[in-house]
């Protein structure tokens, strides 16, 4: 093309470091390959050209005379390929749009103008401006920032739930001049083996639109991106689950994205959130409990005793412990709590006593076992000042209809002072005279919904209060958080909220919110989010940092009022099927900003339990009937390891399989209950009941007694590709197991691997495997596909049948786990 390499570029120096010391002895053309020269640079440095020379060439002794300012893009430097950037550097050079009437030609959004007079596109962009963005319909688009402190959330079709196969969405971040888009990654679960190589992934384009991303894939939380200043503030984010469409999906992601200034561009603050300045590169770190510094990078120094929670997740046949330790000054690293063992598929809480300690370390080890299906994971950690039990308790509801509630809260959900019980004025009564003072209390709960009062009003006799439930969510489910009811306390700009009981610095007329001390709140969504007053008397009220949740929500209510429900009932309890919260007919509202609950029962306005606007145009709006989690003892799946709830009055008893004992079937006798492959023909576990219930029969008193009749009454895999047995009936019937949910291991855990249901397609000669039912004696085996196995644990380890060979089949080479 007569150009210079790319590494000759006279603004190298910001994206490469050159060692000439590093290059082979007998080089001798460093100055024509590796000098800088004298350069155009209207187009964009591209790591990725077909003019730059690979980060080896020319090295001496596997040394690398080119290294990357980033080296997260190094992958990008083995192009065999011209880029977008290379082509933008020919027309540029050959000025190949010089003749174009340029009153007449399109202003290329994402791409550039060639010899034709028109935009050729980036790839994910078409249109005659290239700007409208290859994606497909129902995901993706531009999401653009006017300013920082905004954010958005993108999250993969259907999340939480599994995404769908074949999609391809593309999201282009825009942030204006002088800010830079970020994204975080709050949660990601998309489909990889354990040679991390990615089935479906996520593609960030941080560096350069137009030039490859870093894909993402596997199991990721809070990993954050920021634009290269060459982007100009663009991000471009593509997901892809169409390239390996013979996968099994998994929950998809949830991703927070916003604008950044240049002070917080670096995310500077290690445990802390960063707030921009009010000058360029000016930050300032809100650090959390127990960090200080500029930074937050120091633990603060304490002789007083320290708190310390978190949530934590052992489950598994082989799951070994969970340790916490701690040192410090003159105090070497020393243990001072411990669990172990399976606790089932159920997050378990710890509370831990923190001696005093100078130059505290805590030190959190997990060990997970040695099998695949093993897992330990820990979250929701916090640290704070005191012992566990000096901490005042909050002022919530442990049960739906806040029958428990003992705290001091006077005040209506409208504003409204209580009555003291004992009195009669303004408001006569006969019930309720010897409850205490005038705080909010639910004396009936089978005859009110939640604590309530009489008021002071003349014109109101009495009214609900406003309380949180206990097990709050510290995070949103609807776009404006009327919901929100978890114990965040400072806003996007860093400051402490003032509390709700409080008027000092500023007045309000919220007490009705006393008992949520000074936590964010969008109660009644009387603005656009979470928000709070600040205790900066300069300013007076501020938006709030909540992230959405991640997790799936419940089929019950926590409250009898329901504020808290977001499952998906959408029916009234007439049957009446609900209007679209996006819909204004057959029934006109006010209730726009709740379009993306769809046509879902809720209730943001505090009414006596969740409603949904009806489809009857004669019927405006009607309750729904939702369960209360409380009074649902099998809403919460309290039975673990896939077994059945049967509700028994105020309890609920667990029918575990056999291998399961406890309570909620929590303890395994190490036998593995679920399948590895899709139609489970290795399934060796101990269910002995089918689908409906009936009891299996055992084997050796059916027709079935020669193939099977040392399987005592277990279900089997059966030669209709299922896991059957047959019933006291005589009847065969399908036996409900449930597939494994942890991705296999592509190592094996037993000499001969029999259990190995790895990705691995490649015989240790090199032979590619070709499927098993191309082979009569294996096509029970069609949904292993090409994959190495060991049958029955015939073999001597994993092998496979060869494509193209003389040779009908050969040994696989797994790693031992």
């Amino acid at each position: 093309m007569g150009f210079s390499h790319e590494q000759q570029r006279s603004d190298r120096d910001k994206y490469i470091i050159f060692d000439e010391t590093k290059l082979k002895s007998d080089y001798d053309n460093a100055d024509g390959d590796f000098k800088k020269e004298a350069t155009d640079n209207s187009v964009p440095y591209d790591v990725q050209s077909i003019m730059q020379y690979r980060l080896t060439d020319f090295g001496k002794d596997e040394q690398y005379p080119l290294s990357l300012i980033d080296p997260n893009l190094a992958f990008l430097i083995e192009s065999s390929s011209l880029t977008f950037y290379d082509v933008a550097d020919v027309l540029t050079a050959y000025k190949c749009s010089a003749h174009c009437d340029m009153s007449d030609v399109p202003t290329c959004k994402y791409g550039i103008l060639n010899h034709k007079c028109e935009c050729y596109c980036m790839e994910g962009f078409k249109g005659s401006r290239c700007d409208i963005i290859e994606t497909d319909s129902d995901c993706g688009g531009y999401i653009v920032f006017h300013e920082d402190n905004m954010e958005k959330y993108i999250t993969s079709p259907n999340f939480p739930n599994s995404y769908p196969k074949g999609k391809l969405c593309r999201w282009v971040i825009e942030a204006k001049k002088g800010l830079s888009s970020r994204v975080i990654i709050e949660d990601l679960h998309l489909t990889y083996n354990a040679l991390d190589r990615c089935y479906h992934w996520l593609e960030i384009q941080y560096n350069l639109p137009g030039q490859t991303g870093i894909k993402e894939c596997g199991e990721i939380t809070k990993k954050t991106f920021v634009s290269s200043d060459d982007s100009e503030g663009t991000m471009i984010l593509t997901f892809n689950s169409e390239f390996v469409k013979n996968r099994p999906t998994e929950k998809g992601f949830i991703l927070r994205v916003d604008a950044v200034g240049a002070g917080c561009k670096s995310s500077p603050c290690v445990y802390g959130r960063c707030v921009e300045g009010d000058t360029n590169c000016n930050f300032k770190c809100i650090c959390d409990e127990g960090f200080m510094g500029k930074t937050c990078d120091t633990m603060k120094d304490t002789d007083k005793r320290l708190c310390l929670k978190f949530s934590y997740y052992m489950f598994g046949r082989t799951v070994d412990s969970l340790n916490v330790y701690i040192s410090g000054e003159m105090k070497n690293l020393d243990m001072i709590w411990n669990d172990s063992g399976n606790l089932g598929d159920e997050w378990q809480e710890a509370i831990i006593d923190i001696p005093p300690t100078k130059q505290l370390k805590i030190v959190i080890e997990a060990i997970r076992g040695n099998s695949w299906d093993s897992d330990i994971a820990i979250d929701e950690i916090a640290l704070t000042s005191g012992k566990c039990g000096d901490a005042k308790p909050r002022e919530c509801l442990q049960t739906s209809t806040g029958s428990d509630y003992k705290g001091t809260l006077n005040i209506t959900k409208n504003g409204d002072i209580c009555q003291a019980w004992i009195s009669q004025t303004p408001h006569k009564h006969d019930e309720y005279t010897d409850l205490e003072g005038n705080f909010c209390r639910n004396p009936d709960p089978g005859d009110s919904q939640a604590p309530w009062c009489y008021t002071m009003n003349k014109n109101i006799t009495w009214d609900y209060c406003i309380i949180p439930h206990c097990e709050s969510e510290n995070c949103r489910r609807s776009d404006i958080g009327y919901e929100y009811d978890g114990v965040i306390h400072t806003t996007v700009s860093g400051k402490e909220c003032q509390r709700w009981d409080s008027v000092t610095p500023h007045n309000h007329t919220y007490s009705h919110l006393s008992a949520h001390e000074n936590f964010c709140r969008n109660t009644f969504g009387s603005k656009m989010r979470p928000w709070c007053y600040t205790t900066d008397k300069d300013l007076e009220w501020d938006f709030c940092d909540i992230p959405k949740c991640g997790s799936k929500p419940r089929e019950c209510a926590l409250t009898a009022i329901g504020y808290d429900y977001f499952g998906s009932k959408t029916q009234t309890s007439d049957g009446l099927a609900c209007q679209g919260w996006d819909s204004m007919k057959p029934n006109f509202h006010e209730f726009g900003d709740m379009k993306e609950q769809t046509n879902f029962c809720r209730n943001p306005n505090w009414n006596e339990e969740p409603w949904c606007f009806t489809k009857n145009a004669s019927v405006e709006w009607g309750s729904c009937d939702i369960p209360l989690c409380d009074e649902e003892m099998c809403a919460s799946l309290p039975c673990q390891n896939g077994g059945t709830c049967i509700p028994n009055g105020d309890s609920y008893t667990c029918q575990c399989y056999k291998s399961y004992t406890g309570r909620d079937c929590e303890e395994s006798e190490n036998t593995l209950e679920c399948l590895m492959t899709r139609n489970g023909r290795e399934y060796q576990g101990t269910m002995n009941f089918t689908r409906t219930g009936q009891l299996c029969r055992n084997w050796k008193d059916t027709q079935y007694a020669d193939s099977y009749g040392d399987q005592g009454n277990y279900c089997r895999y059966f030669n209709t590709n299922e896991i059957m047995c047959e019933t006291n009936k005589g009847d065969l019937d399908i036996c409900d197991v449930p597939h494994c949910q942890t991705t296999p291991l592509e190592c094996s855990d037993t000499l001969k691997g029999e259990r190995y249901f790895g990705t691995i397609n490649i015989d240790e000669n090199g032979y590619m495997c070709r499927r098993w039912d191309t082979d009569k004696e294996y096509m029970d085996h069609q949904t292993e596909e090409n994959y190495c196995r060991n049958p029955g644990g015939h073999g001597e380890r994993p092998w496979c049948l060869r494509e193209n060979s003389e040779d009908e089949w050969g040994y696989c080479d797994i790693p031992a786990c």
